[in-house]
């Protein structure tokens, strides 16, 4: 891929600028964990990190046992209150699968039902994202 540079400047006007104490920081870090084929100057002012290589890319294997969180029908009336990763993590589960919903309709010209349409969505344990419990809201009440 080539090489990629990486500029910062503690001389910036900007409310964000880097302090001197942030940049040795940040040196001393990067001199004890500088990624293999890469190198990295500092000049007083200016960090430069230069990556020559690419990460190895992860691989990511299809969970084979998800913890599914959500129904796979209309369900009940209370909230669902499984999250992940779960509260009493004994990791059976390799993964998650989040059923959401993600249209709904009703068609006149059909059988006059109205429907919900849902998907799956599956991460493996290493990159899933965390999930909370559900939260129920009103979306329409009778008067």
């Amino acid at each position: 891929m080539g090489v990629q540079q990486t500029t910062v400047s503690s001389q910036s006007a900007s409310p964000y600028a880097l302090s001197p104490n942030f940049i040795r920081q940040l040196r001393n870090f990067m001199n004890n964990w500088i990624v293999e084929g890469g190198s990295f100057r500092f000049d007083g002012y200016r960090t430069y990190l230069k990556v020559d290589k690419q990460p190895s890319p992860i691989e990511v294997k299809e969970p084979e046992n998800p913890l599914v969180i959500g129904p796979a029908d209309e369900g009940s009336e209370a909230a669902d209150t499984a999250t992940w990763p779960p509260e009493e993590d004994d990791e059976t589960n390799d993964g998650v699968t989040l059923r959401i919903q993600t249209r709904q309709g009703y068609f006149d010209e059909g059988d006059h039902v109205w429907y919900a349409y849902v998907r799956d969505l599956t991460w493996p344990r290493s990159i899933a994202p965390a999930i909370s419990a559900e939260t129920r809201i009103i979306i329409d009440e009778p008067q």
